[in-house]
């Protein structure tokens, strides 16, 4: 009887040994049969499970230095190589030609549902990042338009809540904490464009208090949450904080739906007066279109996601290396000051050096730096096969793959041998070559449909700090940018500068 559990263990044993050598002679036939080398692999110690590997990415993230870890490891095993993670094999590439197939030539034969649909669904339902197929176009044909109309460009509600924004600034050169303010300034001009009400957080100062400073809180547990469940796929049961995410999950939608609601009171009072709403917002917009209240929820929250919190480390991340960097903020500034008044969607869209600066921000710390997808049909892979992994490489069924926008936007091949430096001036020659070599916004049929209104939105609210501010220093002790990864990444410092007048 003692001997019956080490008899169990070795039967498991044996039964791994041999799935992972048929698999790997499966997967090598196959791959000669499409004229395909094999990729390089990970030395797990953990060939079954990946465990070693994992808990290396788990203390890498733990230690703030996941995607630094990340470009060790391509240093060592190449831009394609395939690794096991939580008992999946997953492809981890930085090579544009792959990212060029897997988000648009093989686009049907990924999704996104089967690795993120349980990790954000509890926070934002079905909506154009959780699903696929049909429900995807669906999310995204309502989603698409809106961003393509003639209101986009009109800054005037952007211009009156960049004002307030800009009176919480200390004219005494006392230290500011930018991410913190452009989170509070983003959250009242989401809420408006989406809800048709801004919520007026920042008229309670930078800190903020009530519901929508709960919404902040909540929306920062739940967006970890989503980002920890991610990481550990199906064995997220490790991480024992479900109550925690839940009760994040269930503020955030209990504030959203006081938000709808004051909204349709709102509009209830407008067409009972017989006046016409005066500015736009999502909810009129998507309410005519989809009827059932729980749907229309989870479709706003899609929205409001990047729009608030994507859009706010964006422009945080930007203005991290403008401050250290005042050569390009005097560069800038003087081609700020030089825009005639009013400053106009297409004043601000004429300035080349703006763009430069956004882009270059934006492509070494662009908020969404990864992307997950999960192979649905067999396909072939331009790269990764062989020694020098060029070779096409065969994709199966069942396995993942995680695209490093971060490495790729780093790399020394496509960006010249000062790819971590920050110098807008690349973009001079870069500009027109950058496509899937530069994703801030993704790419392919899931780029993200707002890409011209955050550009827009970051140039004006850059060209008003300029033009009220010649001079910014940095108040961060910590030069280097530390990395808070959650769904998005941020910085663990936030953006510490002060403004001077002269």
């Amino acid at each position: 009887m003692a001997l019956i559990p080490y008899v169990a263990a070795a039967a498991v044993l044996g039964w791994l040994i041999a799935r992972l050598i048929y698999n790997e002679y499966t997967f090598n036939q196959v791959s000669k049969k499409y004229g395909c080398a094999r990729p390089r692999r990970y030395p797990h110690l953990d060939p079954f499970f990946g465990l070693d590997l994992s808990l290396r990415l788990m203390r890498g993230i733990q230690k703030n230095e996941s995607f630094a870890l990340d470009q060790r490891l391509f240093g060592v095993h190449g831009k394609n190589y395939i690794a096991r993670s939580w008992n999946r094999a997953v492809l981890h590439t930085m090579d544009c030609e792959n990212v060029q197939a897997i988000l648009s030539t093989n686009f049907e034969c990924f999704a996104v549902e089967p690795v993120r649909g349980d990790a954000i669904k509890p926070v934002m339902g079905n909506g154009i990042f959780s699903t696929d197929g049909q429900r995807w176009r669906y999310s995204r044909n309502l989603a698409t338009p809106i961003f393509g109309r003639a209101f986009v460009s009109d800054l005037t509600s952007l211009e009156e809540h960049v004002t307030k924004a800009l009176k919480w600034i200390p004219r005494t050169g006392s230290t500011v904490d930018l991410q913190l303010l452009f989170k509070r300034l983003f959250l009242d001009v989401s809420t408006e464009f989406i809800f048709g009400q801004s919520c007026n957080i920042l008229s309670d100062g930078i800190k903020g208090i009530g519901p929508s400073s709960r919404l902040i809180e909540a929306f920062e547990t739940a967006l970890r949450g989503i980002g920890m469940s991610l990481f550990f796929g199906r064995f997220r049961f490790l991480l024992c904080q479900e109550k925690v995410f839940d009760a994040a999950s269930k503020e955030v939608h209990k504030i959203v739906d006081g938000f709808i609601d004051d909204a349709f009171a709102a509009h209830q009072r407008s067409s009972s007066e017989n006046r016409k709403s005066k500015t736009y917002n999502l909810l009129g917009e998507l309410g005519e279109v989809v009827r059932n209240r729980s749907e229309l929820k989870f479709q706003l929250l899609n929205v409001f996601l990047p729009a608030y919190d994507s859009t706010a480390i964006g422009l945080s991340n930007i203005f991290f290396h403008l401050v250290r960097h005042p050569r390009v903020w005097d560069k800038l500034y003087h081609e700020a000051i030089a825009v005639e008044e009013p400053i106009t969607a297409e004043r601000v869209k004429s300035m080349t050096y703006m763009e430069y600066v956004i882009n270059e921000g934006l492509r070494l710390h662009a908020p969404q730096a990864r992307l997950l997808r999960k192979c649905i049909k067999n396909c072939v892979l331009p790269r990764g096969g062989g020694d020098d992994g060029r070779s096409p490489i065969f994709f199966q069924a069942g396995m993942e793959v995680e695209l490093n926008y971060y490495a790729l936007q780093r790399d020394c091949d496509v960006w010249g041998t000062d790819a971590d430096k920050f110098k807008p001036e690349r973009w001079e020659d870069s500009y027109l070559t950058a496509k899937w070599k530069y994703l801030a916004f993704s790419g392919g049929p899931r780029i993200c449909p707002a890409q011209q209104m955050v550009t827009l939105q970051c140039g004006y609210i850059l060209t008003r700090f300029l033009r009220e501010f010649p001079r910014i220093v940095n108040k961060d002790e910590q030069l280097a940018f530390v990395e808070d990864l959650r769904v998005t990444m941020q910085s663990r410092n936030g953006v510490q500068v002060a403004f001077l007048e002269n």
